[in-house]
């Protein structure tokens, strides 16, 4: 249920950003009325395919996540607002149309990465960077290509709506999710590393860290 007001909540501050009494604007925009409609297939599915509450702490978590979640937390309602907001009043916009659709494209593939990889993490996944009891080094479908395939949908799927709205947010955006996916990846990698080792190590030989074949 909980899950549910999360989405109902999500197309509601997109409305107020954007204006509840121009919700025909919203929507004269066929890319922007797709990746609503795309956002709201994204969370439904990421509803689906999770197996255990997001906010589950295992046997070994590293302090002061909480305040990194806080962070997060108001990140997102501030991007959810601003960017409708920004693109309605035309504050800091790329005049071009076609940007939009190429954020969509990124906004999609980055969904899809994120699901397939909360598909293949099953019982293992959890927002703390953490052990779980029983946990298993998940090394198949997507995690046999990248070790951090949830950070590299983050990457795709933010810079992404920003660009839906044609917002110039998508520079710091991009640079923050970047900054993010290489510091916290690193830290749930020396986590893994130090509960598997020599298996953990095999794995990171084979794998990229983030992006196949580049990095």
């Amino acid at each position: 249920m909980r899950s549910l007001l999360r989405v109902g909540a999500a197309i509601l501050l997109l409305f107020v950003g954007w204006g509840i009494r121009d919700l025909g604007g919203f929507f004269a925009s066929p890319a922007r009325a797709i990746f609503l409609g795309a956002l709201v297939a994204d969370m439904v599915s990421a509803i689906v395919v999770m197996k255990t509450p997001r906010f589950r702490k295992g046997t070994r978590t590293p302090g002061g996540q909480r305040f990194l979640f806080a962070f997060l937390q108001i990140l997102t309602i501030f991007l959810i607002v601003f960017l409708p907001y920004g693109d309605r009043r035309g504050i800091h916009v790329v005049n071009a149309e076609w940007v939009r659709w190429l954020g969509l494209v990124l906004f999609v593939a980055g969904a899809v990465v994120t699901i397939l990889a909360l598909h293949t993490l099953g019982r293992n996944y959890s927002i703390y960077v953490t052990i779980q009891e029983q946990h298993q080094l998940v090394q198949t479908g997507i995690y046999g290509i990248v070790r951090n395939p949830i950070y590299l949908g983050n990457l795709l799927a933010w810079p992404g709506m920003c660009l839906v709205f044609r917002s110039w947010l998508v520079v710091p955006a991009f640079a923050f999710f970047l900054l993010f996916a290489v510091l916290r990846g690193a830290q749930e990698e020396r986590v893994l590393a130090a509960h598997f080792g020599v298996d953990f190590e095999a794995y990171r030989r084979r794998t990229w860290r983030l992006v196949p074949y580049v990095y």
